[in-house]
């Protein structure tokens, strides 16, 4: 059986071909080719590679089928004798990813890999102009009034 395991969102998934998984939330679109480069292990018909952190040349290919949210996660904080009860839910956003063939010393393809995505939108929003300093709300003849000590 063909597996590979990968990091990606700071967490490691074992996949295999077919099978779909879900990672933290990705900015790609549903539909566009992803590639995991962080593969750590990689077994390909009984043939064992582990990478010294990275099985060299070796990618996971995979393609976007759905974002979404977990199940909304209850904080409940309790405080009896203060009436103090704070309640808050949080619902993690996900990317649902197709996995479709694992790929070892082979050229990349024309999509980017994740990491050049968020590069590339990082330098865009570095090239945009920065906003202007806001300017001084004081207006002219307004008088300001001395501090005085009470002693």
């Amino acid at each position: 059986m063909d597996y590979a395991i990968v990091r990606t969102g700071g967490k490691q998934y074992k996949v295999s071909p077919g099978q779909a998984f879900d990672v933290e939330r990705l900015p790609q679109a549903v539909g566009a080719t992803v590639e995991l480069t962080e593969v750590l292990a990689l077994d390909r018909e009984g043939q064992v590679t582990i990478g010294t952190p990275l099985v060299e040349g070796a990618r996971v290919v995979a393609v976007v089928q759905d974002h979404g949210r977990e199940d909304k996660v209850i904080a409940f904080k309790y405080n009896p004798k203060a009436r103090n009860r704070v309640k808050r839910g949080h619902r993690q956003p996900y990317t649902r990813l197709l996995v479709k063939e694992f790929a070892v010393g082979e050229a990349a393809e024309a999509e980017p890999a994740v990491a050049e995505t968020v590069e590339a939108k990082a330098e865009e929003a570095a090239s945009e102009p920065a906003e202007a300093e806001p300017q001084a709300q004081a207006a002219e003849g307004e008088s300001t009034e001395a501090k005085s000590d009470g002693a």
